[in-house]
Formats: structure tokens, C-alpha cells, sequence
């Protein structure tokens, strides 16, 4: 029977039955540690081995780390992840204790868990880290959308550690393993607002998202394509339109490309309704260039909340927004060098 990874059930992180960064670290330790014995999964060890050998950091010292660990297991057990087949409370430091797991066959939905191999856990040392992949990997190849406050509020780790050190470190191709951040867009409006990050894990992630945030990140995670400052009416500078090369000022690219797209533009009246002309991808890629360059916040302002209106009634306004995006990033880092298409770093 070759079981070779860790069993994290996916109600560990529900608010219920919600565990602390160290208690998941603990019971993945004792959980990789666990042996076939007539019939069943079972682990034999004591608090001091646990205390001697497990990787990650106990705070304290000496019998602080060991209580903590007593502390870690009964709230497994009583939370019913973990119970002790020969041991009735208290737990003393050196007594061998006879842990057993709960069993997939235990619950409803014998897919409510979340598989890490023995490999990836070996390789952490850092409990914040190992919680942070851990919850990431259980919204599979659709990652997870969540911002940094809710994401602290769970684990416990406090948002700068979380943002500036954890986060940072991890989603880097020199760390193993690996996260990956797609950084929210920024939603104009009365003061800065950002739309929460998007995470997945390496063992989750698909080709097509992997290739998608090379496109965007370096190996750094840092944005490869940033926003341009302020263009005057007089400056020149190049894009790329439905896959051609185009240079122009501003000036022109207003009356040449934004007067003249269906942007806007009223097609009839109809019963006293207005009717506009219906928009293309043509009309996206304006619009987004006008956004990237800067060109006019108050038409990109106006536009883009018409956009979000739109996306509100799909079976009206049948287009494919993600799709047109996709294309626009696409052909913008293929035909154009970053460099000289980003004016301000």
C-alpha cells in the first residue's frame, strides 16, 4: 500500500475547525511519520522525539517548546483530526504515544482534502510558509483570490511578515516550492484600490497560467509591464493594434483611433432608448492602450466603468472580456520591447 504524501483535509481551514500554522506543521510531521500496523495507519512517538526532530521553529525553550506541542496535539484531537489509542490525559513529555488519523472514509466527500507528497513537505522548515502553500494548493488549478487582512486573519501571521517576507520569498522561481502571485488591477474611483491578488501553487498550477505569468512577472515576481506616466498631446509613442506596429502622438491617436471608435457612439433610437454600436475587440485594445499610456483618465474612467456595467448582464452584452484581455497582453509582449514601451519605472 503506497500512500506517499499528507492528508490535509480541507475543513483545517474553515473557521470551526480552523488550525494555527504550527499545529498543521505538527500534524503533517506526525502524520509523515506514520506506519502500517495491522490493518492500519498509526504513528509512534513521544513529545520529546517530536520536539528533538521536527523541522520547523518551536517558540520557547525546553519544556515551553514540549508544552506547546501538547498543547498543538490535544486541539488535533479534540478537533478530531488526530486521537491517541493508548493514552489518557495528561501526556507527559517521554510516553510513546500511539497516534491514529482521521480517515478519508470519515468523511462526506471522500475528495474534501488536499494531497501534499512527502517530498514538498520535506522541504520546508518554515511553518508560515508550509500554511501558506498548503491552503493555496487546495483551490487546486483555479488558485485562490483572497487579500492579504483575510489571509492573515486566518493563519494567524501578521500581514507585513505575510506580504513583505513570506509572499516575496515565495513567489520566486529560486524558491522550492514555489507560489505564484498574479498582482490584482487597479480599479480607478475616488481614492486607490487595488482587486485582490490571485495565488496558486506549483503543483497546481497549469501550463497556460505558468506561460500567462511569465509573460506578466519576472523571477522575481515583479511586474514586467508597468503603466506609463502622463503623455502630453505632443508626445509620440508606439503600440500595437490587432497585431501592427503603430506610432503616432497622442494628439493623433485621439483623433485618429479614440473619436472614431464605436466607443460611445449611438447607433439609434429606438422607443426612447439609446442603443449604442456594438463594441470589438478593435474597441478593447483602444481602450486599454488609452489605460497602459495614460492618454485621458477621464475617458478610460468613463469606459471602464461601462465595461463593468456590461459584464453585469452577459446574456446582453456577449462579450469576451477575458478573451480580449488575454489577446491584448499577448500581443503587446510579443511585438513590443518592454523597455521602451514602459516610460516610467
Amino acid at each position: 500500500m503506497n500512500e506517499n504524501y499528507i492528508m490535509i483535509f480541507n475543513k483545517m481551514f474553515d473557521r470551526e475547525f480552523l488550525i494555527t500554522p504550527r499545529q498543521l506543521f505538527i500534524y503533517s510531521f506526525i502524520y509523515r511519520r506514520r506506519l502500517f500496523f495491522s490493518g492500519s495507519w498509526r504513528t509512534e512517538i513521544s513529545v520529546e522525539n517530536i520536539r528533538g526532530m521536527i523541522n520547523c521553529k518551536i517558540e520557547g525553550r525546553g519544556n515551553d517548546k514540549r508544552n506547546h506541542i501538547i498543547s498543538d496535539l490535544l486541539t488535533l484531537k479534540q478537533k478530531g483530526f488526530i486521537c491517541f489509542s493508548n493514552k489518557i490525559e495528561p501526556i507527559s513529555h517521554k510516553e510513546i504515544l500511539i497516534i491514529t488519523f482521521l480517515n478519508r472514509n470519515q468523511e462526506d466527500d471522500n475528495n474534501n482534502f488536499t494531497k501534499i507528497p512527502y517530498d514538498i513537505f520535506d522541504l520546508f522548515k518554515d511553518k508560515n510558509k508550509f500554511w501558506v502553500y498548503t491552503y493555496i494548493s487546495r483551490f487546486g488549478e483555479y488558485g485562490k483570490t483572497i487579500s492579504y487582512s483575510s489571509m492573515s486573519e486566518l493563519s494567524g501571521i501578521p500581514i507585513n511578515t505575510l506580504s513583505n517576507r513570506i509572499i516575496k520569498e515565495m513567489n520566486t522561481s529560486a524558491h522550492s516550492p514555489r507560489i505564484y502571485k498574479f498582482s490584482g488591477s487597479y480599479i480607478h474611483g475616488d481614492g486607490a484600490k487595488q482587486e485582490e491578488n490571485r495565488y496558486f501553487s506549483d503543483s497546481c498550477i497549469s501550463l497556460d497560467k505558468q506561460s500567462e505569468y511569465n509573460k506578466l512577472y519576472d523571477d522575481d515576481g515583479n511586474v514586467r509591464y508597468k503603466r506609463c506616466k502622463k503623455l502630453k498631446l505632443e508626445d509620440e509613442f508606439s503600440f500595437i493594434l490587432e497585431g501592427e506596429s503603430i506610432s503616432c502622438t497622442v494628439s493623433e491617436f485621439n483623433e485618429y483611433y479614440v473619436d472614431p471608435s464605436s466607443w460611445g457612439r449611438l447607433d439609434e433610437l429606438s422607443y426612447g432608448i439609446n442603443k449604442y454600436e456594438e463594441l470589438y475587440y478593435y474597441d478593447y485594445a483602444i481602450y486599454r492602450v488609452s489605460v497602459d499610456f495614460n492618454i485621458d483618465a477621464k475617458w478610460n474612467k468613463r469606459y471602464e466603468k461601462s465595461i463593468q456595467n456590461m459584464k453585469l448582464y452577459p446574456d446582453i452584452f456577449k462579450y469576451d472580456w477575458e478573451e480580449w484581455e488575454k489577446r491584448y497582453i499577448e500581443e503587446s509582449m510579443s511585438k513590443l520591447d518592454l523597455n521602451e514601451k514602459c516610460c516610467s519605472k
